[in-house]
This record gives structure tokens, sequence and C-alpha cells, in this order.
């Protein structure tokens, strides 16, 4: 086998291994390390540079390069720890975040929502947060990017339905920097806060009522 393609697979399956297997820093950086030392011992005892023999660095280099997507080191106010330490009634009941509007799109009679947390309600006060979460709004709310919002919003980490072959949504959203999704009720509780700045030229605006006339063209939909 051709050292380039010794190369090209090894990487490949240290991603894949250390990205299936959740593997850290303090497992990779030795194996790396270990790596280095055995081709140093076969090369020094007249065996030379073989590509078998450089396969497992290849393989962990691989999977150092993955780190930092499939465990991302977050900041100690990130939303998630709320998520995974909160109340339990929090679950329940819901939590109540402020962020800014990074995009928003309505479909049907449901709004997703991607928030950039700022700030969490704590037991006894605002505390400061941080994090995206994808919103799923139960109702239609015209939004705009840079609004800033306050909501309570039932939040979890995002799953799979663990079906035969299915698509890996957690993945995708954790490869995005998204790590917790939230359900709210109803737009009535979503409360505008500071709306987003007028820019020079209303791109949403504009946007917004082309997609209000391709709405009102579709079949069905009544002429106003």
């Amino acid at each position: 086998m051709r050292p380039l393609v010794l190369a090209a697979i090894s990487i490949i399956s240290g991603i894949t291994v250390s990205e299936a297997l959740g593997w850290s820093y303090g497992l990779v950086i030795p194996g790396i390390i270990l790596s280095i030392f055995l081709i140093s011992i076969a090369y020094f005892s007249g065996e030379g540079f073989k590509g078998l023999a450089a396969a497992p660095a290849f393989f962990f280099i691989g999977a150092l390069f993955i780190i930092p997507y499939s465990r991302p080191e977050l900041p100690d106010n990130h939303i998630l720890y709320r998520v995974q330490n909160g109340a339990p009634d929090a679950s329940r009941t819901g939590h109540v975040v402020e962020g800014r509007v990074l995009g928003a799109e309505s479909a049907g009679k449901r709004t997703r929502v991607s928030l950039d947390v700022e700030a969490y309600r704590g037991e006894k006060s605002w505390e400061a947060s941080s994090g995206l979460v994808q919103l799923s709004i139960n109702g239609r709310i015209d939004l705009m990017p840079g609004d800033r919002i306050r909501t309570l919003v039932l939040l979890d980490e995002p799953r799979n339905f663990g079906n035969p072959g299915e698509f890996d949504y957690k993945k995708l959203l954790n490869r995005k920097g998204v790590f917790v999704t939230g359900y709210v009720k109803g737009e009535r509780l979503v409360e505008i806060v500071e709306p987003a700045r007028p820019g020079p030229v209303p791109v949403n605006s504009m946007r917004n009522g082309i997609r209000a006339f391709i709405d009102s063209r579709r079949p069905g939909t009544p002429n106003p």
C-alpha cells in the first residue's frame, strides 16, 4: 500500500473513532507521543522508516483534529450546564432566558429561531449566560436578526429517536455549535425586549415581504 494512501486511511479512521467514542485530549496526546516513540525505536534499531510503523501516529493525529468539534470546551456559564444541572422542576415548568436573535424562519404554524443566549433567570436574579439555542415556537411571530427577546422555554439537549439508520440530528446541531434546543408553547410567551437597529438597507423587511408574497400565491391560499 502506498504511504499516502495508508496515511489518509489512518487519519480518517482516527477521526471516525474519536468522534464516535468521544475521545479527549488526555487520551489522544499520550497516544501521539507513544506512536512517535515507537517510530523512533524502529528507526534507530535499524528497521528504517516504514509507512506501517507511522500508521498509529497518523491515526491519533486524525483523532486530535476532530476533538474541538466533538468535545468543545464550553464556558462555565454555558446554557448547556443550566440544563444539565438545573432544578428538576425547570424541566417541566421551563427556563426564562434572554438573548439576541441570530435568525428566524416561520413555516406553517411554527417559528424556528436561532438564539444567542446572554442572560438566564436564576432563583433570585438574572445571571450572565452564553451559548446557542435552537428554539421552536408554537405559532408565527415576526422576529428580526438582532432582536433581543425574553421567553419562557422548555430546554433540553438535542436527541435522536434511536431508530436504525436514522439521520444524526444531534451531531449536525453540535457541529453548528448548538448543544441545547428549546420549545416555546406559544408566541405570546416571547417578549421583544429590544428591537434590532434598522440598517441602511431593509433586507429583513424585503425578505419578509417576498416570503409573504410567495405564501399568498400558493394554491388554496385566499387572496387578500
